[in-house]
């Protein structure tokens, strides 16, 4: 058996010329589309505006992440040379130093010292054998100058 009913598709209706509608209805549609056309162009600005902020939002979070990340790696070496300076480790040594707790950096720079042991040289500044002699008034000056002082005062 077949099916006698055929369906046909419906086709669109056909668009009325605006020229047949009313002039009311006419100046009513016009003033719709002229709003919609409004409203269409306010979205279209604010959608920009909404992009361009997500776009700023992005940049600024990025910027912090930066930030963030070298304050971290400054903290880190401000770490080191509190740790080095404490410890002793002398000054070319100090980047060597590993670690990424204050704890590992202490161990580390231990270890550090203990490899090294007295293989670098103490470095001892000058004495000046005046200091401590004489009678205040010629301190600070070389043995030769205080007697040239000295001889210069009795007269």
């Amino acid at each position: 058996m077949s099916d006698t009913n055929d369906v046909t598709p419906a086709t669109p209706p056909v668009k009325q010329a605006t020229d047949d509608l009313p002039t009311w209805v006419r100046e009513k549609l016009s003033a719709a589309n002229n709003e919609a056309a409004k409203y269409r162009t306010e979205r279209n600005e604010y959608r920009e505006q909404a992009t361009a902020a997500l776009n700023q939002v992005t940049e600024v979070t990025n910027a912090k992440t930066a930030a963030e990340e070298r304050a971290a790696a400054a903290e880190k070496e401000l770490l080191k040379y509190r740790v080095a300076l404490e410890a002793g480790v002398p000054g070319g040594l100090i980047p060597r130093l590993q670690g990424s707790t204050e704890e590992e950096i202490r161990a580390d720079a231990a270890a550090l010292l203990e490899q090294i042991g007295s293989s670098i040289p103490v470095k001892q500044s000058a004495t000046d054998p005046s200091q401590g002699k004489g009678d205040g008034k010629s301190a600070g000056l070389s043995p030769g100058a205080a007697a040239l002082f000295s001889q210069l005062r009795n007269l």
